[in-house]
């Protein structure tokens, strides 16, 4: 949208060549992308998030604010793509398109990189981020226009006596950290795992995630925590939009994923894809 705003902009300039009569058509697309931005209408594309999404719009509009934009929302996905969601996420455990991270301990947290070259029709990647109706409901609620980010989704496990995650405000990947946005959608979550967030005036909301649903969250915003984890695990997405794709100094961290067999998260990761082979046997 910034991009559009200032070729909108340029074009309307007084002595800004316009050979090829562009001018109306851009600015005509830069008032489309700004009101669509800022619609309540639900789009005529929808289908794959759950209708209820939609009908609280406006409200969670000034929720993500007032929470120091964090947002959490169950129910996410319809019924349907849920279930694709699950049964690509069992598949992944099994299968060699998931790359284990190697920042990951093997013991509180679990998983890794999806790399999924063959880009099947389950495809996490299709799911959230080729899904045109997920990118419009993810750019009004933060009220830019957003756009999937170059970093891979990762499939992550908080596993059964995981002592979770400390509290934290997210690193700035990206180097606009109003155009920056960071997703946990939750699978399932089987035990005891809760999360936290604190909002502007220091109160603190604490939620026992729910399979199908999401939390979007700005970097070096809200702070928020992962309790421990007892009597059973949480599965999770985490994934990336952005508005803008110059990268903050941070990126450069996570641009290497490479480790030996050594590691215990690679451990964990390659002992289970061999359990799931098994059970598929």
């Amino acid at each position: 949208t910034a991009s559009l705003s200032r070729l909108a902009s340029l074009a309307a300039a007084p002595d800004f060549e316009d050979s090829f009569g562009l001018r109306p058509v851009i600015e005509r697309a830069a008032r489309l992308a700004t009101g669509d931005v800022e619609s309540a209408r639900v789009p005529a594309l929808a289908g794959s998030l759950s209708e209820s999404v939609w009908k609280s719009l406006e409200s969670d509009r000034a929720q993500f604010d007032d929470n120091h934009f964090i947002i959490y929302k169950e129910d996410f996905l319809s019924p349907d793509v849920y279930s694709q969601v699950e049964s690509e996420a069992a598949r992944l455990w099994s299968s060699k398109d998931l790359e284990p991270n190697c920042n990951l301990d093997g013991r509180d947290r679990t998983g890794g990189y999806v790399l999924d070259a063959a880009m099947g029709n389950s495809s996490l990647y299709r799911i959230f981020y080729g899904d045109e109706e997920f990118r419009r409901w993810v750019s009004r609620i933060n009220g830019h226009h957003m756009f999937p980010s170059d970093f891979p989704v990762e499939l992550r496990e908080y596993p059964s006596g995981s002592s979770g995650m400390g509290c934290h405000s997210d690193l700035l990947m990206y180097a606009n950290g109003t155009l920056d946005l960071e997703f946990v959608y939750t699978i399932g979550n089987l035990g005891t795992c809760t999360s936290t967030y604190t909002n502007r005036r220091g109160e603190t909301t604490e939620v026992h995630t729910q399979a199908n649903s999401l939390i979007m969250v700005r970097p070096n915003s809200a702070m928020h925590c992962v309790k421990p984890s007892e009597g059973g695990h949480r599965t999770i997405l985490k994934f990336i939009y952005v508005g803008d794709y110059h990268k903050s100094s941070q990126f450069g961290m996570y641009t290497t994923n490479y480790c030996s067999k050594d590691n215990p998260n690679v451990q964990e990761v390659l002992a289970r894809r061999e359990r799931h082979r098994g059970v598929e046997l």
